[in-house]
């Protein structure tokens, strides 16, 4: 995948709260695992409390508490599904 690498910045899509559908938030590709797939780690931005996750098990979650989330193997595609990302549009 062209362009991924460490340091980019890209959109995620992250699972609402009560997993009713998505919220998109800025991130930045920390780990690039497979440049086939897009399969990365990301540290995303949040909006606060508003996006913190409802149980610590929601998938490809870690949060720390602060108004970041990493987010661990999201994989790249041109749609909002949960638990990927997409070049910024």
């Amino acid at each position: 995948m062209e362009g991924l690498i460490e340091g980019k910045i890209v959109h995620a899509i992250i699972p609402e709260l009560e997993g009713t559908g998505t919220k998109e938030r800025p991130a930045i590709v920390v780990q690039v695992w497979s440049q086939e797939n897009g399969s990365c780690n990301l540290q995303a931005f949040t909006d606060g409390l508003n996006d913190k996750p409802s149980s610590p098990y929601d998938k490809g979650i870690v949060s720390d508490g602060a108004n970041v989330m990493w987010l661990t193997s999201y994989v790249y595609s041109e749609g909002q599904e949960p638990c990927t990302w997409h070049w910024i549009r």
